[in-house]
């Protein structure tokens, strides 16, 4: 692992510096064996990647959603012109029924 940081910041000046990082734990073997990722979110580099990827996932699931949305409006707008034009479709019947 390095600490990039360190060469960077003095501990001494900056007080309210702290490094930031992401974990993962993950088992290898049940009960026995444990495996962790560190990886150290504080440089820019990574700060930009986490950025990135964060944005790709909201811009992905905006999309999806914005398309359930438009599929529902779709689907509703046909089947609101179905039973109107079965509405005016009987009403007219019926006028011309009365004319006879």
């Amino acid at each position: 692992m390095r600490f990039r940081n360190r060469r960077r910041f003095n501990w001494k000046r900056n007080k309210d510096w702290r490094p930031f990082f992401l974990t993962t734990i993950f088992t290898i073997e049940k009960n026995s064996i444990v495996g962790a990722v560190i990886r150290d979110i504080t440089e820019p580099s990574t700060q930009k990647e986490q950025i990135v990827k964060k944005a790709k996932e909201v811009i992905k699931k905006n999309l999806s959603t914005v398309q359930k949305i438009a599929f529902l409006l779709g689907e509703n707008a046909a089947e609101t012109e179905v039973i109107l034009n079965s509405i005016i479709e009987s009403f007219s019947n019926s006028q011309n029924d009365r004319r006879f």
